[in-house]
């Protein structure tokens, strides 16, 4: 285990005195480790994971086989922040953030430090299946960046989990919203006539965009 961190410290220039700084672990405690006399507990761990940014079981060699993060991707994730973790979404190496809801924003770094970055996003549902639900590519600006991160996080933090375009046609019953109803008023029939035109992506984005309002609308109630 020591090794690992000993290489992870070495690519974020960290230090001991830096490590029991910044986590609260006391320099005796990581000598201990370094010389073999104990080992830390799982809790300890999962703080270590936390601060580098990787998983514990990276930490402790499970996944030690699988990647090896380069310097501007701990850089990268140091800034995005404690919510993102180095996850490998073959055959690329990244840093990812879950929602909870079935979506996942991704960024991959090709260079990343504190003037100039190189990466790209994607954002993807696993629900019902593997699905890139957006993306943006070449993203060279640090301001820009972060702008796009910003946005992505709010905008996906709060949708539900994601519909497919299958289930989509099957909860909307589009035969029977594709047609004027007596019972509705002007303004809904106005949009049912829009909807049905639409391809299926934008019916998607249009549904979603309904339910973003009405969970701002009952937040405000």
């Amino acid at each position: 285990m020591f090794e690992i961190l000993s290489n992870l410290m070495k690519l974020k220039n960290v230090t001991p005195y830096r490590l029991s700084k910044e986590t609260g672990i006391t320099q005796a405690t990581i000598s201990r480790w370094k010389n073999g006399i104990t080992q830390p507990s799982i809790e300890t761990l999962q703080t270590l994971a936390d601060f580098f940014g990787v998983t514990v079981d990276y930490l402790t060699g499970n996944e030690s086989h699988r990647y090896n993060p380069t310097k501007d991707l701990l850089e990268l994730r140091s800034f995005l922040g404690n919510g993102y973790k180095l996850r490998v979404y073959a055959p690329e190496l990244a840093v990812s953030k879950e929602f909870g809801n079935s979506y996942v924003l991704i960024v991959y770094c090709q260079t990343f430090d504190t003037n100039n970055c190189c990466v790209r996003i994607e954002v993807r549902s696993y629900t019902p299946q593997p699905h890139i639900h957006e993306k943006f590519d070449e993203i060279i600006s640090i301001e820009l960046l972060e702008k796009c991160i910003i946005q992505l996080e709010e905008k996906y933090s709060i949708l539900p989990t994601y519909v497919s375009n299958d289930m989509l046609e099957k909860e909307s019953n589009l035969s029977l919203l594709c047609r004027e109803d007596d019972n509705y008023d002007d303004l809904t029939n106005s949009m049912l006539n829009e909807f049905k035109n639409l391809t299926k992506e934008n019916k998607q984005k249009l549904v979603e965009m309904a339910i973003f309002f009405r969970h701002q609308q009952n937040k405000k109630m």
